[in-house]
């Protein structure tokens, strides 16, 4: 208590207060400070010292009565003064320590309301030209419209997308560092045994962007051309067949597993960085089918340099009308979706993270952005940032209970 009242004499003389140390209460000192403290986190330490002298000499007023001649003296009971006089010299100290702190809230607070004033980086956890980038390419060049901030594009494939997620988790969570996560970045939790950083508590939704279901692709000069006649191909030449993916854990190896269990039959993965390399390969004769993303394969099929054997929606797509369902082609129940949602580092200010979604949610309302996405195979799609945590968390629970069934574990 003798520390507290030593500060307040510090600041009393500031404050035109009186030279005698208050008689100081434990009550008084801990009911005082706790409104010093609420009135300074109400109001904002950025005007804390303002509020504090203005209430200080509020209350001044109301406890002293100054004559002509410049002395005080007490126009209230002895009781009623101790009381009051405590209550001005603990809002003094409120001022005193608040105005401390004035210098570096009024910078943040500044720069709060001039955000964005430099250029924002996007990791994307994936190679150029896969699914992810190219829907991070779409939205970008309206949003740094919108913005008025160049928005770079940090392409950080590798392990699964874990590489580029740990680079987003550990950056400053001041609104300068994005990332568009896939769903992936849920499923690497109960895949990989340990990861360097927390999926959930390490990152803070924004909205999402687009969902996508897969396409199941062969090379146009493959034999089969239908699920039933991969499958049977694979029963003959047990583990001699390969299928691709972008990596292990991914949705793409996910699917093959998931084809594997259901159809019995024994085959291999082979993981890539991303999926443009894996359907190079599979041009190329290396490997013979993967699932891959609408934004990957939907152009080399169209194309004619790939030939699609079946999508993984429930119904079929108009985009690929020819092909069937793998749930025509015999499976019920295969029905698997993928999304992309943007995030950034946890703690990253609320206002900043509001101020993300609703410059996106407005880039994805326009008509022209729109298109782009949906002939890149993906379907637009926006929430809140409290729907995409809770959607997170449920795609976290359910791809677990995948990966189990699947045994699929890395150490």
């Amino acid at each position: 208590m003798k520390t507290i009242a030593q500060k307040l004499l510090s600041t009393r003389s500031s404050l035109g207060l009186p030279a005698r140390a208050p008689p100081l209460t434990g009550a008084a000192v801990r009911g005082e400070l706790l409104f010093t403290r609420r009135l300074a986190c109400g109001k904002g330490l950025g005007n804390a010292a303002a509020i504090c002298r203005n209430q200080a000499q509020r209350r001044r007023d109301e406890v002293y009565q100054t004559s002509p001649l410049g002395c005080s003296h007490l126009t209230i009971d002895e009781r009623d003064c101790g009381c009051n006089r405590d209550r001005v010299h603990l809002l003094a100290l409120g001022c005193f320590l608040a105005s401390a702190a004035c210098p570096a809230v009024a910078q943040q607070e500044e720069a709060a309301q001039n955000y964005p004033s430099k250029p924002i980086r996007l990791v994307v956890p994936w190679v150029a030209g896969g699914g992810t980038d190219i829907v991070a390419r779409i939205i970008t060049q309206k949003l740094s419209e919108n913005l008025g901030q160049q928005i770079v594009i940090d392409n950080r494939p590798g392990a699964n997308g874990i590489i580029g997620a740990e680079i987003a988790a550990k950056a400053p969570p001041d609104g300068y560092t994005m990332v568009l996560h896939a769903v992936e970045h849920f499923i690497n939790a109960s895949v990989y045994s340990k990861l360097p950083y927390d999926t959930v508590k390490d990152i803070a939704p924004v909205t999402l962007v687009a969902s996508h279901y897969l396409v199941l692709i062969v090379s146009p000069g493959a034999p089969m051309r239908s699920v039933a006649e991969l499958v049977a191909l694979a029963k003959a030449k047990p583990r001699e067949i390969n299928f691709g993916s972008w990596g292990k854990g991914s949705l793409a190896h996910l699917s093959g597993e998931l084809l594997k269990t259901m159809a019995a039959v024994d085959m291999t993965h082979v993981p890539y960085k991303g999926a443009p390399q894996a359907a190079a390969d599979i041009m190329g004769g290396r490997i013979a089918f993967m699932f891959t993303t609408m934004p990957t394969g939907l152009p080399l099929v169209q194309a004619g340099k790939l030939r699609a054997l079946a999508v993984t929606s429930a119904k079929r797509l108009p985009f690929l009308a020819d092909t069937p369902t793998m749930i025509q082609s015999g499976y019920a129940g295969f029905e698997v979706q993928s999304w992309r949602g943007l995030f950034v580092p946890a703690k990253t200010p609320r206002h900043i993270i509001d101020k993300l979604h609703d410059q996106v949610v407005k880039v994805l309302q326009v008509p022209e952005v729109r298109q782009h996405v949906m002939t890149a195979g993906f379907e637009a799609v926006t929430c809140t940032p409290g729907e995409l945590g809770t959607f997170s968390k449920a795609e976290l629970a359910k791809w677990a209970k995948v990966v189990k069934t699947a045994g699929v574990r890395i150490e």
